[in-house]
């Protein structure tokens, strides 16, 4: 049985980016209102648009055909995670526990989202061991899931920071489809730049030599 990915690659570029940006616009939207809430437009327009750059830069080959399998791993974290933490606790109840200020600082707020997304985080977590288990790139295992796995945590909680202030710049509302947008857009910037950050690893002798043998 074909992969997604693989599927995905027998319709057009156009048709491709579409469903990839409808795709992203279903992950912000339906997990919210599945559960009762409000969900603001621009940010189901920022998710649409965030999946659809990433498939057409797959398409011109800007990006690797390797990118859209982990945005699809992502989109179905996302979803799948946080309608199973909307049923836990409302959006709107999460919305405001994530955007209040907590006493441990920058440093804590990775330990916030495992206390208010755990679901998400285990999915999180299942899409690092994934691609592990697909890369080319070896390292101690256990301590490199470790290790990629607090770095996303990290990534995505100082998004929701960002992007929350920006959004209050900007008078945007930060409604609970925003919380769910910033989580996608953070995972999707932390894929690229674990890409770079392989390549990087891959020209040490150390790692290169690891690859090789591995191989």
């Amino acid at each position: 049985m074909p992969s997604p990915s693989a599927w995905l690659m027998t319709l057009p570029a156009g048709w491709r980016v579409l469903l990839l940006a409808v795709l992203g616009a279903l992950v912000l939207d339906l997990p919210v209102r599945l559960h009762g809430a409000p969900a603001d437009l621009s940010w189901t327009l920022l998710g649409a648009l965030a999946c659809a750059v990433v498939e057409a830069a797959v398409a011109l080959r800007v990006l690797r055909p390797c990118r859209r399998s982990a945005m699809l791993a992502c989109l179905l974290a996302i979803g799948i995670g946080t309608w199973l933490d909307f049923s836990r606790i409302a959006p709107e109840a999460l919305l405001s526990f994530c955007t209040t200020p907590t006493a441990s600082g920058w440093l804590g707020l990775p330990l916030e989202h495992l206390r208010w997304f755990p679901f998400t985080a285990l999915l999180m977590l299942g899409v690092v061991v994934q691609g592990r288990a697909a890369g080319r790139f070896a390292l101690p295992a256990l301590g490199w899931v470790v290790a990629e796995f607090a770095a996303m945590l990290l990534v995505m909680a100082l998004g929701m920071a960002v992007f929350k202030s920006l959004a209050q710049a900007l008078g945007l509302p930060w409604a609970a489809n925003g919380m769910v947008g910033v989580m996608l857009l953070s995972m999707l910037a932390f894929s690229l730049l674990h890409t770079g950050m392989q390549l990087t690893l891959a020209a040490w002798p150390l790692v290169a030599g690891q690859s090789s043998v591995r191989r």
